[in-house]
């Protein structure tokens, strides 16, 4: 009966990772390259203008343990599929180590259900099909968390060399596993632990983590140093990191939602970036915030309340209150802005605590994580298929220019550059003009001077939260070329103007 029971477990474990595998990768190749993406590329290709890939390799403070293997990965094949592959694979064995972790400090059926959630989760499955390291990142914190827990359990050499060599490669993964640091240290602290071999060991794990990443402290400490170090609240608007506050009361309700349901479900991230208030939200997405925050907040809140009657209630409550203080507190001082997927280091935690949160009872467990499952589908359904929450289609802009050009056009990018350069092969001139709501009038000289010259223009609009609210480009070429067609893509405004030769035509448009 064991061995069957066992077999049974095995295979649902299987079919679990499997399913998440699939999801991952369906569609993989489906988006656009967005700007950050193309950032990874620039870090992982092979030595440019006399700088050594080592160099670049050592400069890189994001995740250079992914640029690595992007680098040799990327010899294959530079296709989105391909380049993408490696964030799938590491989401899914993510699902395989997350039943490990939870089967060591739970039981097999919350470990399976902790494994069922994070293989369809949106929030996952969004950064599973990105070249970006948070994928894999979330893969080295689940192996954090199962080396800590042995460490906890047995410290010694042994535990603690391997605590600081899964810390370490997790700090290379991200440096934002410095937030996981602080919440295990604060931890032990609180626990009463921090003593006897827990501190002579845990020691000895911060000496290996310090020596790991000791390549990259003094970039660290060159960066740290171009940065004004003083409360943002005191900062000009130019002055700080992305020109506005991105953090307020609201950012710490949407880490809830954000986990629970990613970036397709309710607002997509262009609204969230044009949105002043949350009660706006509130007003136009009003069920979806109603749903995600009674269904997986009544979770989280039945998860403390059974872990207040077991002995992981301090960890589980401390590493993640940590963390997102840290991130705070990095935001309060102007070195990073507020961005949910700076948490990705308590992601696994978040997850664990809904498979925990779950009823003990067959019928009600059965309920809810139906009705948690139903609404990632959703979320995951959008996510393929609305192209409300698509990234910024910059390739399929492309496609459009390089299918219509003519040469002698001229191209004018507002809101996506390097991107651009990335897909773009043809001969035509691209201009970039960095037009926004603090910046001078010389680059409206400069779109005056273009739409004067040139005989054709091609006028490719992103990230509209981020440009002049008066559009003062588009406003130029309305009134001194005449609009021959538009098209609309997910993110993406494209236009293409002409010179106007009848006179009659200029009075009409200068009359506007």
């Amino acid at each position: 009966m064991m061995i069957s029971v066992k077999k049974r477990t095995d295979t649902i474990k299987w079919l679990i990772v499997a399913f998440g595998l699939i999801i991952r990768f369906w569609r993989l190749g489906r988006q656009s390259f967005w700007a950050d993406e193309v950032l990874t590329i620039d870090m992982y290709r092979s030595p440019q203008s006399g700088v050594s890939y080592f160099r670049k390799f050592l400069w890189d403070v994001h995740g250079p343990l992914y640029s690595m293997i992007l680098h040799f990965w990327s010899m294959i094949s530079s296709s989105e599929f391909w380049l993408r592959t490696p964030s799938v694979l590491a989401g899914g064995l993510s699902v395989w180590f997350l039943h490990k972790w939870l089967k060591k400090i739970t039981d097999e059926r919350t470990a399976l259900t902790g494994a069922l959630f994070l293989a369809i989760s949106p929030f996952s499955l969004y950064y599973s099909q990105e070249l970006r390291f948070y994928a894999m990142l979330n893969l080295f914190v689940i192996f954090s968390l199962i080396a800590f827990r042995k460490f906890e359990i047995k410290p010694d050499a042994k535990s603690g060399m391997t605590l600081g060599l899964v810390l370490g490669l997790t700090c290379l993964a991200h440096f934002s596993t410095a937030f996981l640091c602080m919440g295990f240290l604060v931890y032990m602290v609180a626990a009463r632990r921090l003593k006897g071999d827990h501190l002579r060991y845990g020691l000895l794990a911060a000496v290996i983590v310090i020596v790991i990443v000791s390549p990259w402290i003094y970039r660290q400490i060159i960066f740290l140093g171009n940065v004004e170090i003083k409360n943002i609240a005191n900062l000009s608007t130019g002055e700080k990191l992305r020109g506005g506050l991105t953090l307020n009361l609201w950012s710490y309700p949407y880490i809830l939602y954000a986990f629970s349901t990613g970036y397709s479900l309710g607002p997509s991230l262009r609204e969230l970036h044009l949105v002043r208030s949350g009660f706006n939200l509130i007003h136009d997405y009003g069920l979806e915030l109603a749903v995600v925050y009674l269904l997986f907040g009544g979770m989280l809140t039945n998860a403390f309340v059974k872990l207040k009657r077991m002995k992981y209630f301090l960890f589980f409550f401390i590493v993640p209150v940590v963390a997102i203080l840290c991130l705070t507190a990095t935001v309060t001082f102007n070195l990073k802005v507020f961005n949910v997927r700076y948490l990705i280091v308590i992601f696994p935690i978040f997850t664990a605590l809904l498979a925990v949160g779950v009823p003990k009872k067959a019928v009600g467990a059965g309920i809810v994580i139906a009705c948690a499952a139903t609404v990632m589908f959703i979320s995951d359904f959008n996510y393929f298929m609305d192209k409300k929450y698509a990234r910024d289609n910059i390739r399929g802009s492309v496609e459009i220019i390089s299918r219509n050009e003519t040469p002698g056009d001229v191209i004018v990018l507002m809101g996506v550059y390097a991107t651009f350069d990335h897909y773009y092969k043809g001969d035509n001139r691209n201009e970039k003009v960095f037009v926004t709501e603090a910046d001078s009038a010389r680059e409206i000289e400069k779109i005056e001077k273009i739409a004067g010259e040139a005989e054709r223009v091609w006028l490719v609009k992103c990230r509209q939260w981020a440009l002049d609210s008066d559009d003062p480009v588009s406003a130029v070429y309305s009134r001194k070329m005449r609009e021959v067609k538009k098209w609309e893509l997910s993110g993406i405004k494209l236009f293409l103007f002409e010179k106007i030769d009848d006179k009659h035509d200029k009075a009409v448009l200068e009359s506007k």
